[in-house]
């Protein structure tokens, strides 16, 4: 197995800092605790003697999430969906400390809340717009359509697309292309991406003083698991004179990142998180001190939880693996509704693949 030349030396980081390049070989590296250090999406890291964690060892988020549609007129605008986690590889000849390395899904961004008009406009439902996919580049394969993080349509949460799990072509990639060039070549690269967050509607606007429409928030990004659904956004109605114009939904979170982390000695108080990132919540409807309420936005749908390989001769425990799907974003609240709202839904579980080293060198 090939840990790098070493050529960066000893580095230790004893402040927060955020790197630029792609590849790394360090002789130890060092991050002391309450301290963060930051890779580039992709970059894959070799450590030819200790990698010793204490602080926070973490990579860029990856793909964006999906941009949110405004809102028309005194809507209220869409919140954007969550960057997906980043992906990385880590090769050290050990890993030791007590910190934490990560590759999670961003949270998805809020809506604003719609406003009240004396305006008889009126706006149809849009579509929030889709995040970025995840792909394998090397096999020029997609887990889904270009939306696979989900978009936001008319008056309902997004669906999301499931996570890789159920496609047989992630097990042959992984056994006959990934894995084998992570251990005889110099120079693996990291060819996976997840998905962002979904972006969510505008709220929308109305004639004759009826009310404006919620709108829905974002699906969460798909990757090891399924991304949440976005919930649902509120009708309501005017008082009128006044028409209370929707709120805009909120961005489902990002998916989880990619990350593989490749050592003889892995120590048991390490943990390794790729949890998605968390859905936001609708925001509430406008309220002008009467009894009537403007429509609130949906909450978004969490991200799935990401694709974790540990390719170690020690014992992983349950404990040190994160392996969550995000938390769904609450509705916005509303106390006139003539269609019941939907809450959006939590990410799904990511993907923990384990392999032994010993048994693959011996293999290859």
């Amino acid at each position: 197995m090939y840990y790098g030349s070493g050529i960066l030396g000893d580095v230790t980081i004893s402040t927060h800092k955020t790197l630029t390049d792609s590849v790394y070989h360090y002789d130890n590296l060092t991050i002391n605790a309450g301290v963060t250090l930051t890779f580039p999406h992709r970059s894959v890291v070799f450590v030819k003697g200790t990698l010793s964690v204490n602080g926070t060892l973490t990579v860029a988020p990856g793909p964006l999430g999906g941009l949110a549609k405004n809102g028309f007129s005194y809507a209220g605008q869409g919140g954007a969906g969550g960057a997906a986690g980043g992906s990385l590889i880590i090769i050290a000849n050990s890993i030791v400390g007590t910190g934490i390395i990560t590759a999670k899904g961003s949270v998805g961004g809020n809506g604003s809340p719609g406003s009240y008009s004396n305006t008889n406009d009126n706006s149809n439902p849009q579509a929030g717009n889709p995040s970025s996919g995840c792909s394998i580049s090397a096999l020029g394969l997609k887990s889904a359509p270009n939306n696979a993080g989900g978009a936001s349509y008319s008056s309902i949460g997004s669906n999301s697309f499931l996570g890789i799990a159920p496609e047989g072509w992630l097990w042959q990639y992984l056994n006959y292309l990934f894995i084998p060039a992570l251990i005889t070549t110099q120079f693996p690269e990291v060819p996976i991406s997840d998905g962002g967050g979904g972006g969510s509607a505008g709220g929308t606007t109305s004639s004759s003083n009826s009310g404006g429409q919620g709108g829905p928030g974002g699906a969460g990004g798909s990757f090891g698991g399924a991304g949440g659904k976005g919930g649902w956004g509120y009708n309501s109605s005017g008082n009128g004179s006044l028409t209370y114009e929707g709120a805009g939904g909120s961005g489902g979170g990002g998916a989880g990142g990619f990350l593989t982390v490749i050592s003889p000695s892995i120590v048991n108080t390490i943990t390794l998180d790729v949890s998605g990132g968390n859905g936001t919540a609708g925001s509430n409807g406008a309220n002008l001190n009467q009894n009537t309420w403007g429509a609130s936005g949906g909450g978004g749908g969490g991200g799935g939880g990401g694709l974790l390989i540990t390719i170690t001769d020690s014992d992983i425990l349950p404990s040190q693996i994160v392996l969550d799907g995000g938390v769904k974003g609450v509705n916005g609240t509303c106390n006139v509704s003539t269609v019941p709202a939907v809450s959006a839904t939590n990410g799904g579980m990511g993907i923990l693949i384990e392999y032994q080293l010993s048994s693959l060198e011996a293999m290859l």
